[in-house]
């Protein structure tokens, strides 16, 4: 190969020059052999690294590597698997033809792109843009081969967005281990939010990650597990179990539990509190255990109507969960998840371990709160009280 070629290869990665780089032109056109790759820096925890990101006829692949790595495969991609590859630099944009009889010409032209700061701080770097192609999305059936979200999938997509804001905004502020991140999902279904979950944490964070979705669904859990092989989701895994009894051999850094039903979210919340998971993001779903309990004579003018007391039944359900959360330490707040006109369950719960222990003055003041509305307590606090985490002195 040239050594003009080589120079520049090494320059752009070993430099840390290249701003982003394509691909593309397979000299095979085979299988095996993917359409383009992609590569752009991005910083991680781990450090800075170079993301190849490979695109096949129904999947997309993602590697991060260091810049010396990077290099050495580029030197191949470039001289052996390409024809045509394209460099953008902040000094200037090169254009690398090979010809039929093996001649390499470079061609220098006038910067397309200014150079940018790495940051994860940036949320062009987290969420997902229109025309960005996701292998994920593909094989969900959100999204086309060239990237082209379905429109009667936009809502999907829109909410798998905003998931991703809150996940990007939690993970900032949390203390995690660097080595693995432990990940649960509670009543995954059919695990979009899931998938989009594996996808930021391991290939736009750079986190090793094993995660597990839980569902009562034979089939739903087949159809996941098939998704995850096909994607070579390697740490993904999809299990059929019951949120209150299904056993993890780990705690898990972070717990999810999206529209679980009634008290299917105390049960997963019961788990988070019990393993001092350090994230937790809840979004409840048919909140019905208050419904007929709650008494508050002020409030009779609006609690006589039924569909105003349901309302202000889930209102009064998550705070009082928002409350315990409180009380063992964790720094919560609630928050939207989605705009009304797409789903009445719109409030997530996010929850992020501060201070780990059992606090007698933030359970005081749910108690407080619990006997404003004529009770005695609520499903999660007695699980909590039941595995002993609530002192015997406070009970009651």
């Amino acid at each position: 190969m040239p050594d003009d070629l080589r120079g520049l290869l090494e320059h752009a990665f070993l430099n840390r020059a290249l701003l982003t780089g394509t691909f593309s032109s397979p000299a095979q056109k085979d299988a095996e052999t993917a359409k383009k790759i992609t590569v752009k820096p991005v910083k991680t925890k781990a450090g800075f690294v170079f993301q190849f990101e490979e695109f096949y006829a129904k999947r997309v692949l993602h590697e991060n590597l260091k810049p010396s790595a990077a290099f050495e495969k580029a030197v191949i991609l470039a001289r052996d698997t390409y024809r045509q590859t394209i460099l953008s630099l902040k000094e200037a944009d090169f254009h690398i033809f090979s010809t039929d009889r093996g001649e390499v010409k470079i061609l220098k032209q006038k910067p397309t792109r200014s150079e940018s700061a790495l940051s994860h701080d940036r949320p062009k770097n987290y969420r997902l843009a229109e025309n960005q192609v996701a292998d994920y999305l593909i094989h969900l059936g959100i999204m086309n081969a060239d990237g082209m979200v379905f429109q009667k999938k936009y809502d999907k997509f829109r909410q798998i967005n905003k998931f991703l804001e809150f996940v990007e905004d939690a993970i900032n502020k949390a203390r995690l281990p660097e080595h693995r991140l432990r990940v649960i999902d509670f009543g995954c279904g059919k695990a979009y939010l899931t998938f989009a979950l594996y996808h930021y944490l391991t290939s736009v964070r750079g986190l090793s990650v094993e995660a597990t979705g839980l569902d009562l669904k034979e089939d739903v859990i087949a159809f996941c597990n098939r998704t995850a092989d096909e994607l070579e989701y390697r740490s993904l895994h999809f299990a059929v179990g019951d949120i209150a009894s299904y056993d993890f051999n780990e705690k898990p850094q972070l717990v999810v539990t999206l529209h679980a039903c009634d008290t299917a979210t105390d049960e997963a919340l019961l788990r988070a509190i019990q393993w001092q998971t350090d994230i937790i993001l809840s979004v409840p779903c048919c909140q019905h255990e208050l419904f007929p309990k709650i008494r508050n004579t002020e409030l009779r003018p609006l609690m006589k109507h039924g569909i105003l007391k349901e309302k202000l039944s889930s209102l009064v359900t998550d705070a009082l969960r928002a409350s315990l959360l409180e009380a063992f330490g964790y720094e919560v707040s609630v928050m939207e998840f989605i705009d009304m006109e797409h789903t009445p369950k719109n409030v997530l719960i996010r929850a992020l371990l501060k201070k780990p222990g059992f606090h007698q003055e933030k359970y005081r003041a749910f108690q407080a709160f619990l006997k404003t509305w004529g009770l005695e307590a609520t499903y999660l606090e007695k699980g909590l009280a039941a595995r002993r985490l609530i002192p015997e002195s406070e009970e009651g």
